[in-house]
């Protein structure tokens, strides 16, 4: 698939001067509205405004935005091609609205590769106790790298057993429940050439507990044929009974009535959740089994060490950046 960067390129380049979009609109040509804040980025600090006529997309309510030269050159590159400006804002935006493009919809082309895969995801339960969990986490820095770490560490004793780092371009933007496809390359990566036989892998991420049924740990799951579960720090869909949570630290995340995962609190603090799932070849129940016989303050000890690998080697790579996993 082309970089998301090049096609929001040229659907920008179909808005005709005396036009202008929103970075909705462009979402929706890519295949899906949650994709506008990283259409927004990618307008604001991947495009360079010489070559795109980026000033053309603005706020669904008519004001400007952001623009790399600054709003006062946004406007004013508006006013040439015709458009009114008043108050920061486009005058008559519904009749300069332009809202459809030519595309083939790329983010839809992922859907149906998830659900593709999702055909051949495997809910366990798991046959054997694995000997080895491995964590795996990506940090980003600000210069558009991906720092991957994966920690082995024995399941029985929880020593280490085998440590693995690599560093790669980014070449997806962040878009919510399509984080697979933005970390696969540098998990694939980490992992080539380690150990897996035996080995459960537990990923920074959801499992079943998505939107589509299928996060991130499952795509990885599926793709390299190992188990896998997801512990994600945020509930992407699904409810679940706080007052269980409060009570006894755990409860079921139940999605339409399914029971697809776990929400675990250490003390029943809601802020230090952490939402379990199965990725593949594993069972509901036995996620919450491997991730309490490995949980540290608030995720697996796996995931943490993985965690704090990763974000150490973005340090080191950008003293300065403030970007996380």
């Amino acid at each position: 698939m082309r970089p998301l960067r090049d096609v929001v390129g040229d659907l920008i380049w179909q808005v005709q001067p005396g036009s202008v979009t929103t970075y909705g609109d462009l979402a929706r040509a890519l295949g899906d509205i949650v994709a506008a804040r990283a259409v927004a980025a990618i307008t604001m600090d991947e495009l360079d405004p010489e070559d795109f006529p980026t000033h053309r997309v603005v706020r669904k309510d008519g004001t400007l935005g952001n623009h790399p030269l600054g709003e006062s050159e946004k406007s004013r590159r508006l006013t040439v091609e015709g458009i009114s400006i008043q108050d920061g804002r486009v005058e008559g935006m519904p009749d300069m609205r332009q809202m459809f493009f030519e595309s083939d919809l790329p983010l839809k082309k992922l859907r149906k590769l998830q659900a593709a895969l999702g055909d051949h995801l495997n809910l366990g339960p798991l046959g054997t106790r694995p000997r080895t969990l491995v964590g795996v986490d990506v940090a980003y820095s600000r210069d558009g790298y991906a720092f991957a770490s994966a920690i082995g560490v024995d399941a029985r004793t929880h020593a280490i057993t085998e440590t693995r780092f690599h560093r790669s371009e980014v070449t997806f933007p962040y878009i919510p429940t399509y984080l697979a496809f933005r970390e696969m390359p540098a998990i694939e990566s980490v992992l080539e050439g380690m150990a897996l036989e035996g080995a459960l892998l537990m990923v920074d991420g959801q499992g079943i507990l998505h939107p589509r049924g299928f996060g991130i740990a499952c795509h990885v799951g599926v793709s390299l044929g190992i188990p896998t579960i997801g512990v994600a720090k945020r509930l992407l869909t699904g409810s679940y009974d706080r007052a269980a949570l409060r009570r006894e630290g755990l409860a079921a995340v139940r999605v339409e009535g399914e029971h697809r995962g776990w929400v675990i609190a250490p003390g029943g603090e809601k802020r230090k959740a952490a939402f379990v799932s199965p990725g593949h070849m594993v069972s509901v129940d036995d996620s919450l089994r491997l991730a309490k016989g490995s949980m540290g303050k608030r995720q697996p000890r796996p995931l943490e060490l993985a965690h704090s690998a990763a974000t150490s080697a973005r340090r080191a790579w950008d003293p300065h950046s403030t970007m996380s996993s």
